[in-house]
């Protein structure tokens, strides 16, 4: 793979070149924001996405037979921005429903896995297993983080015991064929209930997240949205006597208190990548409008590592994030994954039908 995609660099502006000239209409092609160039190099297939003539992304298909080819050689696709965030939308939907599948088949299997050890892994393979049969692959390594891993960032190992009476985190997402992904996380109680207290910790991460929602809106940024997560959030650790210092002053730039329990940002991009244009400039990406059309994340969470002295014990070595997948429109954001439970009473629901199914097909 390696190798190929080295060698694939190495002539994609020859490609492109080739195909201009080639191709009727070439001159329009020019004009045009997004080409998709796919490619052939001997019996591997490549994807180019050519943006105003640059090569901006480059994945080899390990389903090279979904990409058309014209005499052995190449074949342009194109689109203008209608079309491509028509297809774009279109191939969300699907991954998100799949997504959707890979979380049914995880709860189906979760009481069976309870106290097995590697147990974490029982569960990424039910997930996973879904990605290979209604997807092209996994959008990228699944985290099942159960207790005390699920306050650790991008776990990934997942070599834990998943165990009764903790919280399982669960970020994870299909890629379809067209190689759009989904980036789902939920946090569900192993029990299949909420105690009161992971209610209350739960609750606060939903309405940061709702409030995150709201501030979404056309000519809005990604900091606006980042804002108005982190406010909830402090206010919160506020309330619970953790938050050291007010809720102003934790907001403050100076401040940042509230950080030791949500270090990370709460949205972005998502596309052909989990972090689609993770690499570009601030006022191309954070501090940028988000206009109809673009597809995000939002992301809030609470962590409280299993050995951070400044909380109460009872807070320790739990993690809670809740992502949801989103399109923004003329008319304001939509909820691609609405179709996933996440308020508390239908995520109890939804564990307890897919513990009867999973029941049902072990007899």
């Amino acid at each position: 793979g390696t190798r190929l995609a080295q060698r694939a660099w190495q002539l994609t502006q020859d490609v492109v070149e080739a195909v201009l000239r080639r191709v009727d209409g070439a001159a329009d092609l020019a004009h045009l924001e997004t080409v998709f160039l796919h490619a052939r190099f001997g019996r591997e297939f490549v994807q180019f996405v050519v943006v105003h003539g640059v090569v901006c992304l480059i994945r080899e298909s390990v389903l090279g037979a979904q990409f058309l080819h014209h005499r052995g050689d190449l074949r342009v696709g194109r689109a203008d921005h209608a079309q491509l965030h028509g297809a774009g939308f279109g191939a969300h939907v699907r991954a998100v429903d799949a997504t959707k599948h890979g979380f049914d088949n995880i709860l189906r299997k979760l009481p069976s896995a309870l106290g097995k050890p590697r147990s974490e892994r029982i569960l990424e393979g039910a997930f996973n297993a879904i990605s290979r049969e209604e997807g092209n692959e996994v959008g990228y390594d699944t985290i099942i983080a159960s207790g005390a891993h699920a306050p650790i960032l991008h776990w990934i190992r997942n070599t834990g015991t998943v165990n009764a009476g903790e919280l399982l985190l669960i970020d994870a997402g299909v890629e379809v064929d067209s190689l759009y992904t989904a980036d789902i996380t939920r946090t569900f109680p192993t029990n299949g209930k909420f105690t009161d207290f992971q209610k209350k910790l739960y609750q606060a991460v939903l309405d940061s997240q709702q409030a995150g929602f709201e501030a979404a809106k056309p000519g809005a940024t990604y900091s606006d949205i980042h804002h108005a997560c982190m406010r909830v959030i402090a206010e919160r650790l506020h309330d619970w006597g953790i938050l050291p210092v007010d809720v102003e002053e934790s907001l403050s730039p100076e401040g940042q208190q509230h950080r030791r329990w949500l270090a990370c940002g709460v949205a972005h991009h998502l596309g052909l990548d989990v972090h689609d244009c993770a690499q570009a400039r601030y006022e191309s990406y954070q501090g940028a409008k988000i206009t109809p059309g673009m597809v995000f994340t939002i992301e809030p969470g609470l962590y409280f590592r299993e050995d951070d002295l400044m909380i109460p014990p009872e807070y320790r070595g739990i993690g809670i994030r809740i992502e949801d997948d989103v399109l923004m429109t003329e008319d304001g954001p939509e909820w691609i994954s609405a179709g996933i439970p996440k308020q508390i009473d239908d995520v109890e629901a939804w564990m307890a039908q897919m513990a009867a199914e999973g029941a049902k097909d072990a007899r």
